[in-house]
């Protein structure tokens, strides 16, 4: 089995309680962020890439952060064994593909302030 690693990086730079899981690569694998809308609060999180199809089993919630980490090293091995990396290379160009297209549409329609 290949080893995994993952670290957390802000989804928003002033939020403290959301995070994209990202790989040993430095490539998003899923997300975690803290449902306060839900009694007791929970932390929300989703193992896959968001252009590839997910069961459901790949998402859930967790009584604390250090908890859905514990979910998301159990669960990404299970999901990425599913792939080729072709499937997931593919995926990441239509990603990538999606950012070049949204930065050139916001550009040409939404100019900055000056």
């Amino acid at each position: 089995m290949t080893a995994h690693t993952y670290a957390l990086r802000k989804t928003w730079p002033d939020k403290e309680d959301d995070y994209v899981v990202i790989d040993e690569n430095g490539e998003d694998i899923g997300r975690a962020h803290l449902s306060a809308g839900m009694t007791p609060a929970a932390w929300l999180f989703s193992v896959g890439i968001s252009s590839l199809p997910q069961q459901s089993m790949f998402q859930g919630h967790s009584p604390s952060l250090e908890a859905a980490k514990e979910e998301f090293k159990r669960l990404w091995p299970i999901y990425r064994a599913q792939w080729t990396d072709e499937d997931i290379e593919s995926a990441r160009a239509q990603l990538r593909d999606l950012d070049e297209r949204t930065r050139l549409w916001n550009a040409k329609h939404r100019p900055a302030v000056k």
